[in-house]
């Protein structure tokens, strides 16, 4: 009787450490699917220097991370900077960090320039329900030789013909407008000339194609 009893204790031990054995294997497997990321655990204003006691460690899909490019490499936060202000709880990632030493570079090419567009209004009901409160999309047609550096990072992306090499893309989303002209103020029907406080070197690239290109917006 004795003999069964350590026979049938021998069998539930080995069940124990099977069953401990497949779950310690779920742990590495599920450990070799995450990747470290760091989450900010406090509020930062633009140009604050990212120091070990903003952030935390946390674990996260290893395709979120090629999906996103969250940074993993804690390296690489010495001596980053923000580049504008960011909430807690947000994952941190290259595009909203820069080098402490590109931050006057980064400030001049950021720096804000009014450039007036003069629109084509499909829309006749445009005139009647924008306003200086209102957000934009703004859509620019123009030769593909005159495409913007960072067409690859715009939205909505279509070639509207083959023969005359023209392209129609998203180039402000979700856009607050700076001011806006009315060719008649009383009814304000023919919205023709809208303008915009944008970057320098949106402004740049803007002011270039200003004479080649058509402009059009929507109203969100």
């Amino acid at each position: 009787m004795k003999k069964y009893g350590i026979l049938i204790l021998s069998f539930v031990l080995s069940i124990i450490l099977f069953v401990s054995l497949i779950n310690i294997q779920k742990v590495i497997i599920n450990k070799n699917e995450l990747g470290i990321v760091y989450v900010l655990n406090t509020n930062l204003e633009p140009y604050t220097q990212i120091t070990k006691d903003m952030y935390d460690i946390f674990y996260v899909s290893n395709k979120d991370i090629n999906k996103y490019s969250y940074i993993t490499d804690e390296s690489i936060l010495n001596n980053m900077i923000s580049i504008k202000q960011l909430q807690k709880g947000i994952i941190l990632t290259n595009d909203i960090l820069i080098n402490k030493e590109q931050k006057q570079e980064y400030i001049n090419k950021n720096e804000k320039e009014v450039v007036l567009i003069n629109i084509d209004n499909y829309d006749k009901k445009i005139g009647k329900v924008l306003n200086d409160n209102n957000y934009i999309n703004l859509y620019i047609t123009v030769n593909t030789t005159y495409i913007p550096n960072n067409i690859h990072k715009l939205r909505k992306v279509e070639f509207k013909s083959e023969k005359v090499n023209q392209i129609t893309f998203l180039y402000l989303e979700k856009f607050s407008t700076y001011s806006l002209l009315y060719d008649d103020e009383v009814t304000k029907n023919n919205l023709s000339s809208i303008v915009l406080e944008v970057t320098r070197e949106q402004a740049t690239y803007i002011n270039s194609i200003k004479d080649i290109a058509d402009f059009s917006i929507s109203v969100i």
